[in-house]
């Protein structure tokens, strides 16, 4: 605008629409999901529905990805929140840093949380910019549901190539790789019942 450059209206544009509501709301929101401790609550459900073995632990973390992203926008508060879980596991099942094991669940969590993210609008900020770079009319054909139904095919390719290669690339070298079954209903009790703020903080979401 002092240069000159563009009209003011155009330098403004990036966020004189509804995108920076939504961004503004979506961030909000992402903190008090790690804060209040639901989405840890939720890491760790999805993880105990899986075998605890190295192909049911990479496959869990992989699902909790596309159950996670769509509720938060940040993939850094996502991986904040959910590396930590994924390092509980890997070291419940006797993985070493650097160990064929520890590198398959970090590889799974950060296919879950990074790469898919990119499957949901809602789900990565970069999503949200490309779609508030096109055409208001092709806007309109890019919503949650349009967006996720154009990414499935790229989607399945990620999660299932990443699901086989992780397990051939990664997978420990000792057989008795099992998680005790005990492990994650462990980490469930201590987070104890929904608090007051978990409470409030699914009913807002």
């Amino acid at each position: 605008v002092l240069t000159k450059s563009v009209p003011y209206s155009v330098a403004v544009s990036g966020i004189s629409n509804n995108i920076l509501c939504f961004m503004l709301g979506a961030m909000g929101i992402s903190v008090a999901l790690t804060k209040s401790g639901v989405m840890k609550r939720l890491a760790y459900s999805i993880v105990r529905l899986f075998s605890p073995t190295f192909r049911g632990q990479t496959i869990a973390l992989l699902c909790s990805g596309l159950v996670i992203n769509p509720l938060i926008p940040s993939v850094t508060a996502k991986t904040a929140m959910v590396m930590p879980i994924s390092k509980g596991i890997a070291d419940a099942m006797g993985y070493k840093p650097k160990s064929k094991g520890m590198h398959g669940i970090w590889a799974a969590t950060f296919t879950g949380i990074t790469m898919c993210s990119y499957a949901f609008y809602s789900s990565n900020f970069y999503c949200i910019y490309v779609r508030g770079m096109l055409d208001e009319a092709v806007q309109e054909r890019f919503g949650f549901l349009g967006w996720f139904l154009a990414a499935i095919p790229w989607l399945v390719v990620l999660v299932v190539g990443m699901a086989v290669g992780i397990n051939i690339l990664y997978k420990p070298e000792r057989n008795e790789s099992e998680m005790s079954k005990e492990f994650i209903g462990n980490e469930l009790k201590k987070l104890g019942k929904l608090t007051r703020d978990e409470r409030i903080t699914i009913a807002v979401l």
